[in-house]
């Protein structure tokens, strides 16, 4: 545990994204089948894919190791608004295939960015 130290601002992060992938996992498991569920768990995945970086970031002893988790924690991010847009899609019934596809193809380019350059995460501070 010497890479990690306590900080009582990490707990509520890391309980919410824990609770978060509990929510979507219980949803997802109720109808594995419907379109709606499934796209309810990729916000529940997308924003724990969030928040529990963020966590161990707050956690995390060393800048370098911080910033890899703060990294990760952006790469979450980006995968939200789309996750909302498949999502409200799928509850509306609405034919966005195109959109949706084009939505997680541009988050999946912004969160390489994210991880294979220092563009958008280029230090930390504590």
């Amino acid at each position: 545990m010497e890479r990690y130290w306590f900080n009582v601002h990490a707990l509520p992060v890391l309980l919410t994204g824990v609770m978060m992938l509990v929510s979507g996992i219980f949803v997802l498991l109720k109808r594995p089948g419907a379109s709606v569920n499934r796209s309810f768990f990729l916000i529940c995945l997308s924003v724990t894919a969030w928040l529990i970086p963020t966590g161990l970031g707050y956690l995390s002893r060393h800048p370098d190791e911080a910033q890899f988790w703060f990294k990760w924690d952006n790469f979450g991010v980006v995968f939200i608004s789309v996750t909302v847009f498949h999502f409200v899609s799928s509850f509306l019934r609405l034919e966005r295939r195109v959109a949706v596809c084009v939505g997680y193809l541009a988050a999946l380019l912004f969160g390489l960015a994210v991880m294979l350059t220092d563009w958008l995460v280029i230090g930390v501070h504590k």
